[in-house]
């Protein structure tokens, strides 16, 4: 009979046990307090957050944050940063407030909004109530402020947003006019049309449109047209544009005068792009849209959207319109075989 002789479990040395027991207490036990201190610090600043008293809230995250920690195993330490940060923005725009500073208290406000589920947002809107109570809502249309407008209105935070934002939207407009940054004022007028589309300001918002949708148009390079010819008289002496998108891609215009207007016409089909330059009269060819406008002076911008992708130059004009007249005309793409060699090169080096 033979017996399995097993060899003797390695035993770890005492010295080395009492070193690991040592490290376990220095490292896993004041972690255990550090984690429990936190967790009181944060619940405790919450529920000072929650009542709007970021003095005590701040405080007590500031203890979590400046404190010595291995690890953060409750994430408290960046939950307190983002909780202060509120509290911040919130406690800035009071001080500001108080300071007479309605714009700039504004604008701190308006940063407590980025927080959808912030617990200040309801002591915002009431520090807000009494701000716009004190302040000309034109007053606070700075830049600064027209830049934050969406998400003050999304998150209401203004009071009485169906009276006080058609006051905001077109002062926010004509700002960005007067620093040439047309595709926010574009954006800010179609918001206003979208929200208050019954609005008795509507016919100037429109106008506004008009007005910066060409200066827009015209600062993209846009090429000028030949003055428009009358070519009859109408019957019931309405003023009347038959205008023929000539051209195979979507075509948008805009009439910036008394009567502003906007218009779509679909692609002819069956059309091309002229190269360097355009046929001296209208081919009678692609889809005819007739507008009737009040007769007077318009500016008008005419802008293409191609299917090819090709760079296709808007078209702008000045257009005087006489009662009961009747015009005619056509638009076509013309392209530029410079503008065709560019883009061929940039493609080629795209593709190296």
């Amino acid at each position: 009979m033979t017996s399995a002789r097993r060899n003797p479990q390695p035993k770890i040395p005492s010295d080395l046990l009492i070193g690991i027991i040592i490290a376990l207490a220095v490292t896993v036990i004041p972690s255990i307090v550090r984690h429990s201190l936190d967790k009181h610090l944060y619940e405790s600043g919450i529920e000072s957050y929650k009542m709007a008293n970021c003095n005590a809230a701040v405080e007590q995250f500031n203890q979590i944050i400046s404190a010595f920690r291995l690890t953060d195993s409750g994430n408290y330490a960046s939950r307190a940063e983002e909780k202060k940060a509120e509290c911040r923005f919130f406690e800035d725009g009071v001080k500001l407030q108080k300071e007479g500073k309605y714009e700039s208290a504004l604008l701190s406000y308006s940063k407590v909004a980025v927080y959808n589920d912030s617990a200040l947002l309801a002591p915002t809107r009431e520090k807000l109530s009494e701000l716009f109570q004190k302040a000309k809502v034109e007053s606070l249309a700075t830049e600064n402020v027209c830049n934050r407008i969406g998400i003050l209105n999304s998150s209401n935070l203004l009071p009485k947003q169906n009276s006080n934002l058609p006051l905001l939207y077109p002062t926010c407009g004509k700002i960005y006019e007067a620093n040439k940054r047309y595709e926010q004022a574009i954006s800010i007028y179609n918001q206003f049309l979208h929200s208050f589309p019954d609005h008795p300001l509507k016919l100037d918002i429109q106008r506004s449109l008009a007005r910066t949708t060409v200066a827009d148009i015209k600062g993209r390079g846009a090429r000028k047209t030949k003055p428009l010819l009358r070519t009859g008289t109408t019957v019931d002496g309405s003023t009347v544009v038959d205008i023929q998108n000539t051209s195979p891609a979507k075509m948008e215009i805009t009439f910036s005068g008394t009567t502003p207007k906007f218009g779509e016409i679909e692609i002819c089909t069956d059309c091309i792009e002229y190269i360097s330059k355009g046929p001296e009269i209208c081919p009678g060819k692609g889809p005819i849209e007739r507008y009737t406008l009040e007769p007077g002076k318009y500016d008008i911008a005419v802008k293409f959207t191609t299917r090819s992708g090709n760079l296709a130059y808007p078209w702008t004009a000045t257009w005087s319109l006489e009662q009961g007249g009747e015009y005619k005309t056509c638009f076509v793409i013309v392209q530029d075989l410079v503008d065709e060699s560019n883009k061929k090169e940039k493609e080629e080096q795209n593709s190296l």
